[in-house]
């Protein structure tokens, strides 16, 4: 029988694992070696790395990006990486999700209907383009702050650049980029009480500067698996039968 083991116990990959039963896979115990391991797809290599140390060699792992030293880590143990982003099948379904739980929380955080916030989105990739998309639906207001390529694909869609001279009217600012190296130019222009959603992987860039200001910050990791762990689970699900076969 092949093992499968869910470091982080994330409830995707958990619904995904039980799945897999189907295939022949059964959940391995703590301190076994795994054939497959599936691990949450928000984990950066601090998380990734140490967790191979339960992969059998010549197994897999399910991860979220590919990197080189983990893409080097499993190489050596002779297993396979299957990077869930990668597949363009998951990546729109984690866009939604993501566009879905930060309206949610959003919805709880803010002291406001949506209609009254104005929003300032960083980032207009996959998920940041998902979530103004579903902010234009509910009638809140969304400028972005972007890299050209992207402000150019922002604009296409109807959504204005940002200007530095009314960042102090935005309500709401939802970072979607992991490294905003231009975050530390916006965050002396931000009002007091101003919302900081961090949706990207990581900590809050800058929090200390945003706190100082009076900056309301809050790290948001792992919402598709929060708000839509089973479409999460199918769409990876899919993904890894594909890749295993």
């Amino acid at each position: 029988m092949k093992t499968v083991l869910t470091p982080g116990q994330d409830p995707r990959m958990i619904r995904v694992a039980a799945a897999l039963a189907e295939d022949g896979y059964v959940p391995g115990r703590t301190g076994e070696k795994a054939d497959l391991l599936l691990c949450p797809p928000g984990w950066g290599e601090g998380k990734l790395l140490p967790a191979l140390a339960a992969l059998k060699p010549g197994g897999a792992v399910a991860a979220g990006r590919e990197t080189e030293a983990l893409s080097r880590a499993v190489g050596e143990k002779g297993a396979r990486l299957f990077p869930l982003f990668s597949d363009e099948a998951y990546r729109a379904v984690n866009a939604r999700a993501t566009a879905e739980g930060t309206l949610a929380e959003l919805m709880r955080l803010s002291p406001r209907t949506l209609t009254e916030e104005r929003a300032l989105l960083l980032g207009f990739g996959a998920c940041g383009s998902a979530i103004a998309r579903l902010l234009a639906a509910v009638s809140c207001p969304v400028t972005v702050w972007s890299h050209p390529n992207s402000l150019a694909r922002a604009a296409a869609e109807g959504f204005a650049p940002a200007r530095e001279e009314t960042l102090s009217d935005r309500t709401v600012v939802i970072n979607t980029v992991p490294a905003p190296d231009f975050l530390c130019r916006l965050a002396a222009r931000l009002a007091p009480e101003t919302l900081f959603l961090q949706v990207a992987s990581g900590a809050v860039p800058e929090e200390e500067a945003l706190t100082a200001r009076g900056v309301r910050c809050f790290c948001l990791p792992g919402l598709p698996g929060r708000y839509a762990p089973e479409s999460e689970a199918a769409a990876i699900l899919a993904f890894l039968r594909r890749s295993l076969s």
